[in-house]
């Protein structure tokens, strides 16, 4: 009889265990999500401002980092 309740209780605390890290995985990749959106949304940005001052290396640049945000955002979902 213990020996099922101590069965019963490693069981529970394993499913416990996995559910939690399940959910703090998908919150943290939420996080990172929103994170790596506002930093595309910030070189998005900028690249508007930059685009009549600067030449058109740093455009090809900040057009290039752009890209590379929209993609990292995409690599979440």
């Amino acid at each position: 009889f213990i020996h099922s309740i101590c069965f019963f209780l490693t069981a529970l605390c394993r499913f416990v265990f996995v559910f939690w890290f399940s959910i703090a995985k998908i919150y943290f990749s939420f996080f990172n999500l929103i994170l790596g959106f506002s930093d595309f949304l910030k070189c998005f940005v900028y690249f508007l401002f930059q685009f009549n001052l600067e030449d058109n290396q740093h455009i090809v640049f900040k057009g290039s980092h752009i890209v590379f945000y929209f993609f990292y955002t995409l690599s979440f979902f």
